[in-house]
């Protein structure tokens, strides 16, 4: 959140310099004027913002000005009356290859290495991997496996809880964490909890290195892609993402090699 307001003040003072030091003065059509302006130059690592970007930023200043309404700063809220931008779902996921996934834990700073490969071996959100809490692992038994729930300093993504189990990777990985922090799994090199800039840049970095596009999403989407191609079911893969509605897991429906080609048959 904070590097979008930081963008979005800095294009304030750029092209309304009046507006950026009075609230009072900042019109609809201005904030209009900045959220185009972002869709249209080149704002971060040379690149435009998509439009779910620019919806996030819309989202936030809408809670902020609906905040300084509370608070008797304003009497409207001028950022409600901009429009959404049209955000084109993407039908095909993209996921890292075996030949990519070696090429990066070999570019990548090796701190990150292993907690990174957890990802893909368990498919969690990155809030959901840096929240993990030892109180919520089981090590022991035939059955190891890690539970995702709501804590009072976090929230999963659907207030849902889920159990996911852990392969021998994931395992192996999991235990060589032990002793580093008392709380968390995963921590930052100095046994801290993680702040989520430092696995982004490093893994962001190496990909530029490698000249391959992706982010810490990526890894999730590569866990579910690999189960699909290896014929687990779409149901099972949405109980493992977390995901509420199938819709949302049926993007990795193409990748199954079976997927309703045995149903048709039938009518043979």
């Amino acid at each position: 959140y904070q590097n979008y307001l930081d963008k979005y003040l800095e294009i304030l003072k750029k092209l309304f310099p009046g507006p950026a030091e009075n609230i009072f003065e900042i019109k609809t059509s201005y904030v209009e004027e900045i959220f185009n302006y972002l869709l249209e130059n080149e704002i971060t690592n040379g690149k435009k913002w998509e439009p779910k970007t620019v919806n996030g930023l819309r989202t936030i200043l809408i809670q902020l000005f609906t905040y300084a309404i509370k608070q008797g700063y304003l009497k409207e809220n001028i950022v409600k009356d901009t429009k959404t931008f049209q955000v084109i779902k993407q039908s095909i996921v993209e996921y890292f290859t075996d030949e990519e996934l070696e090429k990066i834990w070999k570019e990548i700073d090796e701190y990150w290495v292993e907690p990174l490969k957890f990802i893909v071996h368990t498919g969690l959100r990155k809030g959901e991997w840096i929240n993990l809490k030892w109180n919520n692992v089981i090590l022991e038994g035939d059955n190891p496996s890690i539970a995702i729930v709501s804590s009072g300093s976090w929230r999963t993504k659907t207030g849902e809880s889920r159990v996911i189990p852990l392969n021998k990777i994931a395992l192996e990985i999991i235990k060589k964490q032990k002793g580093r922090n008392k709380e968390y799994v995963f921590t930052s090199k100095y046994g801290s909890k993680i702040h989520p800039d430092k696995p982004y840049h490093s893994l962001k970095t190496a990909l530029k290195n490698l000249k391959l596009n992706g982010d810490v999403h990526k890894l999730r989407h590569t866990f579910a892609s690999k189960l699909v191609m290896s014929g687990r079911s779409l149901y099972e893969v949405q109980k493992l993402l977390g995901h509420k509605d199938i819709k949302t897991t049926m993007i990795y429906a193409h990748l199954s090699p079976d997927y309703l080609k045995e149903s048709v048959k039938v009518l043979e």
